[in-house]
């Protein structure tokens, strides 16, 4: 994806995670501690859900939607880059909330590289453990990647969307492998977000699977992301301000 000089968001957030709206960002319904659901699987999230997640202690899993966080996956903006001998940290943004997220490197020639690796300005998918020091959160990267297709931003959120509804609303269509691991888009073994035919859309306002169903119509001929003017052409019948909303 191409740089940005500037927060492509346009927001301010208050330290702590105010109320700045963003995919499902409201207080977490349980405050007891979430059901296991698959404690190794892969969840992907927004930063404000990160930062809403509920902790009863410090020995507690982090839980969102009353399900267990281990593993999560976002996309967000790099901010800031700070780097050290041990690690990296970085300032990240994507639209809902800033969260800082640290890289821990070692003294291989390899591992030294990541320190230039990224750039601020640039969009990256992060994988990793939510962590909590002195009430601030944060999480500590296991992997960290470039985006190449500007669609994978959208496609993330929409993920967030159907995962949200799957935990809150029930019937999932996926059950959990063998072992406890439940299914994700980001695992090798499942199919690729975009692909329409093969997601299950039923868990989906009837607007948000418009415009699921439009970015992935869209994506073979915008590799560089879909315009929201073509969503909008695929939505003729709704009101902008609505589909912009949603996005």
């Amino acid at each position: 994806m191409e740089g940005y000089s500037e927060n492509p968001f346009g927001q301010n957030y208050s330290t702590g995670g105010g109320n700045t709206g963003g995919f499902f960002g409201g207080a977490n319904g349980s405050q007891e501690g979430g059901r296991r659901v698959g404690t190794n699987s892969l969840r992907p999230v927004t930063i404000r859900q990160v930062l809403n997640a509920s902790q009863p202690h410090s020995d507690a899993p982090f839980t969102f939607d009353d399900a267990e966080l281990s593993q999560v996956t976002l996309v967000a903006w790099i901010q800031n880059i700070a780097r050290n001998a041990t690690n990296v940290s970085y300032t990240l943004d994507d639209g809902t909330g800033q969260l800082d997220v640290r890289q821990w490197i070692d003294n291989s020639a390899d591992e030294g590289a990541k320190v230039d690796e990224f750039q601020t300005n640039e969009f990256v998918r992060i994988l990793g453990e939510i962590k909590s020091f002195n009430n601030k959160r944060s999480v500590t990267a296991a992997s960290i990647s470039r985006l190449e297709d500007g669609n994978e931003y959208l496609y993330h959120q929409l993920e967030v969307i159907y995962t949200h509804l799957q935990l809150t609303k029930g019937g999932s269509s996926t059950k959990p492998s063998a072992g406890g691991h439940e299914a994700s888009a980001y695992d090798d073994t499942s199919a690729a977000a975009a692909d329409s035919t093969s997601t299950d859309l039923s868990r989906l306002a009837p607007l948000q699977r418009r415009i699921y169903q439009a970015i992935a119509a869209e994506a073979p001929d915008w590799p560089e992301g879909v315009d929201v003017a073509q969503i909008l052409a695929r939505n003729k019948s709704t009101d902008p301000a609505q589909v912009q909303y949603v996005l």
